[in-house]
């Protein structure tokens, strides 16, 4: 989070989900539905840790219980070395090595081409993201969660497969969970297959 006029600061997940609490609160948007996304999935379950009245329901996409809380020791560790590894480098240096595990086999070339040209500005923060989301295990948010709560996985995700998913909806009282199959040819010369809930 960076305050206005000052200057970044990194700050731990509960000082992010207090600062979402305030955000929605000062938008007037009463009792959102709310995204979470990957990193944004753990914000998301803190934020109903710590202000349970704000979401009017979750949608958690490619989402962890923290890495702690979602993957064995030596793949967190691996991913922390990772993450401290490009902490200090131009994203421009390491976003480019992200691309297998973001993008499937059958996306076109220039899709990936776009991405690694896309993102530098924008990923800059993310390996010392990643190292915070090690120290997590968001595990014993899951069963307070009291909210409608959908879980969207890739088929062929490879950071966060739906087995993770699987583990979270056993522990998040009447979550659904959809998996959504990758199209046999690129998607963008094809409609996008249906998803399959489970």
């Amino acid at each position: 989070m960076r305050a206005v006029g000052g200057p970044a600061r990194e700050l731990p997940a509960p000082d992010y989900a207090d600062c979402l609490a305030a955000f929605i609160e000062a938008l007037g948007l009463g009792r959102p539905i709310v995204l979470g996304l990957s990193f944004g999935s753990g914000l998301a379950l803190e934020l109903i840790r710590r202000h349970p009245g704000v979401p009017r329901a979750l949608v958690l996409a490619s989402a962890y219980a923290g890495w702690a809380g979602s993957l064995p020791a030596e793949v967190v560790q691996e991913r922390l070395e990772g993450c401290l590894r490009e902490a200090d480098l131009p994203a421009a240096a390491f976003v480019p090595g992200w691309i297998p595990g973001l993008l499937t086999e059958s996306a076109p070339a220039e899709m990936a081409t776009s991405w690694s040209r896309s993102r530098p500005t924008s990923t800059r923060r993310v390996p010392r993201n990643g190292a915070r989301l090690r120290e997590a295990d968001l595990r014993d948010v899951l069963p307070q969660i009291a909210v409608p709560t959908l879980l969207v996985y890739g088929a062929v995700d490879r950071r966060s497969p739906p087995s993770i998913g699987e583990a979270l909806q056993a522990r998040i009282p009447g979550s659904r969970l959809t998996v959504i199959r990758a199209p046999a040819t690129p998607a963008t010369s094809r409609p996008r297959s249906a998803s399959t809930p489970r």
